[in-house]
Protein backbone atom coordinates (compact mmCIF):
# COMPACT_ATOMS: atom_id res chain seq x y z
CA UNK A 1 0.00 0.00 0.00
CA UNK A 2 1.23 3.73 -1.02
CA UNK A 3 1.00 5.76 1.88
CA UNK A 4 1.30 9.20 1.90
CA UNK A 5 2.56 10.23 5.75
CA UNK A 6 3.05 13.46 6.75
CA UNK A 7 3.26 13.01 10.75
CA UNK A 8 4.57 16.27 11.75
CA UNK A 9 6.85 17.36 8.15
CA UNK A 10 5.15 18.80 5.19
CA UNK A 11 5.97 16.36 2.22
CA UNK A 12 5.85 17.48 -1.77
CA UNK A 13 5.09 14.33 -3.25
CA UNK A 14 6.92 14.38 -6.31
CA UNK A 15 5.74 11.53 -9.24
CA UNK A 16 8.09 9.77 -10.96
CA UNK A 17 7.33 8.70 -14.79
CA UNK A 18 5.29 5.92 -13.57
CA UNK A 19 4.30 4.48 -10.09
CA UNK A 20 2.55 1.25 -9.18
CA UNK A 21 0.72 0.38 -6.15
CA UNK A 22 -2.22 -1.79 -4.83
CA UNK A 23 -4.26 1.25 -2.67
CA UNK A 24 -3.25 4.91 -2.86
CA UNK A 25 -3.58 6.01 0.30
CA UNK A 26 -3.62 10.00 0.46
CA UNK A 27 -3.37 11.74 4.50
CA UNK A 28 -4.49 15.58 5.22
CA UNK A 29 -1.66 18.04 3.36
CA UNK A 30 -0.34 15.26 1.42
CA UNK A 31 0.69 17.43 -1.69
CA UNK A 32 1.19 16.04 -5.63
CA UNK A 33 3.52 17.27 -8.14
CA UNK A 34 4.81 16.17 -11.51
CA UNK A 35 3.32 14.70 -14.88
CA UNK A 36 4.01 11.36 -14.51
CA UNK A 37 1.00 8.38 -14.17
CA UNK A 38 0.34 6.96 -11.18
CA UNK A 39 -1.04 3.49 -11.56
CA UNK A 40 -3.35 2.21 -8.99
CA UNK A 41 -4.54 -1.27 -8.09
CA UNK A 42 -6.91 -1.21 -5.71
CA UNK A 43 -8.62 1.85 -3.81
CA UNK A 44 -7.34 5.73 -3.74
CA UNK A 45 -8.54 6.42 0.12
CA UNK A 46 -8.26 9.47 1.27
CA UNK A 47 -10.23 8.88 4.43
CA UNK A 48 -10.37 11.74 7.24
CA UNK A 49 -8.63 14.38 4.23
CA UNK A 50 -11.07 17.30 4.27
CA UNK A 51 -9.87 19.08 2.05
CA UNK A 52 -9.41 18.84 -1.76
CA UNK A 53 -6.15 16.82 -3.10
CA UNK A 54 -4.62 17.73 -6.45
CA UNK A 55 -2.64 15.16 -8.69
CA UNK A 56 -1.40 17.13 -11.54
CA UNK A 57 -0.36 14.05 -13.28
CA UNK A 58 -2.25 10.64 -14.95
CA UNK A 59 -4.37 8.61 -12.13
CA UNK A 60 -4.76 5.07 -13.81
CA UNK A 61 -7.28 2.67 -11.90
CA UNK A 62 -6.78 -0.75 -13.78
CA UNK A 63 -7.72 -3.32 -11.56
CA UNK A 64 -11.12 -4.55 -11.29
CA UNK A 65 -13.79 -3.17 -8.98
CA UNK A 66 -12.45 0.16 -7.89
CA UNK A 67 -13.58 3.38 -5.10
CA UNK A 68 -12.31 6.67 -6.17
CA UNK A 69 -11.74 8.47 -2.41
CA UNK A 70 -13.38 7.86 0.88
CA UNK A 71 -17.45 8.69 1.57
CA UNK A 72 -17.42 11.91 3.46
CA UNK A 73 -13.10 13.47 2.31
CA UNK A 74 -12.73 15.85 0.34
CA UNK A 75 -12.67 16.34 -3.63
CA UNK A 76 -9.92 15.00 -5.74
CA UNK A 77 -8.59 17.14 -8.94
CA UNK A 78 -7.36 15.05 -11.54
CA UNK A 79 -5.24 16.26 -14.72
CA UNK A 80 -6.32 12.64 -16.48
CA UNK A 81 -8.23 9.90 -15.35
CA UNK A 82 -8.02 6.62 -16.80
CA UNK A 83 -10.52 3.90 -15.87
CA UNK A 84 -9.69 0.65 -17.47
CA UNK A 85 -9.75 -2.94 -15.83
CA UNK A 86 -12.80 -5.13 -15.66
CA UNK A 87 -15.09 -3.96 -13.45
CA UNK A 88 -17.45 -0.71 -12.17
CA UNK A 89 -15.26 1.94 -11.18
CA UNK A 90 -17.17 3.96 -7.90
CA UNK A 91 -16.37 7.46 -7.22
CA UNK A 92 -17.05 8.16 -3.94
CA UNK A 93 -16.25 12.11 -3.61
CA UNK A 94 -16.62 14.72 -5.71
CA UNK A 95 -13.98 14.76 -9.11
CA UNK A 96 -12.72 17.35 -11.30
CA UNK A 97 -11.08 16.62 -14.18
CA UNK A 98 -8.86 19.27 -15.68
CA UNK A 99 -8.31 17.01 -18.87
CA UNK A 100 -9.18 14.00 -20.18
CA UNK A 101 -11.82 11.40 -18.53
CA UNK A 102 -11.14 7.79 -20.36
CA UNK A 103 -13.54 4.95 -19.82
CA UNK A 104 -12.54 1.59 -20.72
CA UNK A 105 -13.71 -0.79 -18.06
CA UNK A 106 -15.41 -3.68 -19.88
CA UNK A 107 -18.67 -4.31 -21.08
CA UNK A 108 -21.48 -4.23 -18.60
CA UNK A 109 -19.50 -2.52 -16.48
CA UNK A 110 -19.73 1.46 -15.43
CA UNK A 111 -18.52 4.59 -13.98
CA UNK A 112 -20.97 5.19 -10.65
CA UNK A 113 -20.72 8.54 -10.05
CA UNK A 114 -24.29 8.36 -8.30
CA UNK A 115 -24.58 11.34 -5.49
CA UNK A 116 -21.61 13.07 -6.68
CA UNK A 117 -20.10 16.13 -8.77
CA UNK A 118 -17.74 15.23 -11.73
CA UNK A 119 -16.26 17.88 -13.81
CA UNK A 120 -14.89 17.44 -17.14
CA UNK A 121 -12.58 20.45 -18.00
CA UNK A 122 -11.91 19.26 -21.50
CA UNK A 123 -12.39 15.40 -23.24
CA UNK A 124 -13.96 12.52 -22.37
CA UNK A 125 -14.28 9.63 -24.25
CA UNK A 126 -15.70 5.77 -23.70
CA UNK A 127 -13.82 3.03 -25.37
CA UNK A 128 -15.75 -0.24 -23.41
CA UNK A 129 -18.84 0.03 -20.49
CA UNK A 130 -20.08 3.17 -19.58
CA UNK A 131 -21.91 5.97 -17.07
CA UNK A 132 -24.32 5.24 -14.34
CA UNK A 133 -25.44 7.65 -11.78
CA UNK A 134 -28.64 8.91 -10.51
CA UNK A 135 -30.31 11.88 -10.02
CA UNK A 136 -28.61 13.45 -7.47
CA UNK A 137 -25.59 13.14 -9.60
CA UNK A 138 -24.14 16.51 -11.64
CA UNK A 139 -21.75 15.57 -14.65
CA UNK A 140 -20.28 19.28 -15.32
CA UNK A 141 -18.52 19.96 -18.67
CA UNK A 142 -17.01 23.52 -18.41
CA UNK A 143 -14.32 23.23 -21.66
CA UNK A 144 -13.66 27.18 -22.32
CA UNK A 145 -11.17 27.66 -25.13
CA UNK A 146 -13.81 27.40 -28.20
CA UNK A 147 -12.94 23.51 -28.96
CA UNK A 148 -15.77 21.20 -29.29
CA UNK A 149 -16.15 19.24 -25.87
CA UNK A 150 -17.96 15.82 -26.27
CA UNK A 151 -20.73 14.53 -24.07
CA UNK A 152 -20.31 10.43 -23.70
CA UNK A 153 -23.48 8.71 -24.96
CA UNK A 154 -25.20 5.80 -23.40
CA UNK A 155 -28.08 5.50 -20.52
CA UNK A 156 -27.80 7.14 -17.65
CA UNK A 157 -28.93 9.88 -14.93
CA UNK A 158 -27.15 12.69 -14.08
CA UNK A 159 -27.95 16.51 -13.79
CA UNK A 160 -25.63 17.68 -17.07
CA UNK A 161 -24.80 21.05 -16.96
CA UNK A 162 -22.81 22.35 -20.00
CA UNK A 163 -20.84 25.46 -19.22
CA UNK A 164 -17.81 27.64 -20.80
CA UNK A 165 -18.06 28.32 -24.27
CA UNK A 166 -18.10 27.03 -27.87
CA UNK A 167 -19.92 23.71 -29.00
CA UNK A 168 -21.02 20.58 -27.05
CA UNK A 169 -21.78 17.23 -28.85
CA UNK A 170 -22.62 13.80 -28.40
CA UNK A 171 -20.12 11.46 -28.97
CA UNK A 172 -23.58 8.62 -29.10
CA UNK A 173 -26.78 8.61 -28.57
CA UNK A 174 -27.58 9.75 -25.33
CA UNK A 175 -31.15 8.84 -22.70
CA UNK A 176 -30.68 10.60 -20.00
CA UNK A 177 -33.20 8.56 -17.16
CA UNK A 178 -33.40 10.75 -14.53
CA UNK A 179 -31.82 13.79 -13.80
CA UNK A 180 -31.93 16.98 -16.20
CA UNK A 181 -30.17 19.16 -18.84
CA UNK A 182 -28.97 22.30 -18.50
CA UNK A 183 -27.12 24.14 -21.43
CA UNK A 184 -25.89 27.54 -19.84
CA UNK A 185 -25.41 31.27 -22.03
CA UNK A 186 -22.21 30.99 -24.23
CA UNK A 187 -22.65 27.02 -24.92
CA UNK A 188 -24.53 25.44 -28.17
CA UNK A 189 -25.71 22.06 -27.92
CA UNK A 190 -25.39 20.37 -31.16
CA UNK A 191 -27.24 17.36 -31.75
CA UNK A 192 -25.72 16.45 -34.68
CA UNK A 193 -27.69 14.57 -37.99
CA UNK A 194 -27.77 10.83 -36.60
CA UNK A 195 -27.19 11.49 -33.36
CA UNK A 196 -30.37 11.09 -30.74
CA UNK A 197 -30.70 13.01 -27.59
CA UNK A 198 -33.82 11.22 -25.35
CA UNK A 199 -34.47 13.22 -22.23
CA UNK A 200 -36.82 12.09 -19.43
CA UNK A 201 -36.19 14.79 -17.25
CA UNK A 202 -36.12 18.42 -18.05
CA UNK A 203 -33.94 20.43 -20.50
CA UNK A 204 -33.16 23.87 -19.91
CA UNK A 205 -31.83 26.03 -23.01
CA UNK A 206 -30.97 29.05 -21.60
CA UNK A 207 -27.42 28.94 -24.53
CA UNK A 208 -28.19 27.45 -28.20
CA UNK A 209 -29.42 24.06 -28.93
CA UNK A 210 -29.08 22.92 -32.70
CA UNK A 211 -30.97 19.80 -33.76
CA UNK A 212 -30.20 18.33 -36.97
CA UNK A 213 -30.54 14.81 -35.58
CA UNK A 214 -33.24 13.73 -33.13
CA UNK A 215 -34.75 15.04 -29.32
CA UNK A 216 -37.23 13.14 -27.63
CA UNK A 217 -38.54 14.74 -24.32
CA UNK A 218 -40.32 11.62 -23.24
CA UNK A 219 -42.40 11.53 -19.90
Amino acid sequence: MLSLLLGMLFVLFAVPSEASAQDLTIVSGATFSGSGRIRVKGNVVNSGVSEATSIPGTLYLGGDAQELGTDGAGALTVNTLSLSGNGTKASNVNVEVTDSLHINVGNGNTFDISDREITIGKLSGITSGGLSGNGNAVLRFTRNDGSVQIIPGGEYAAQIVLSGNGEKRLGGDLTLTAGSVTIQAGVSLNIEAGRTLTVRCDLNAIGSLVVDGILNLEE
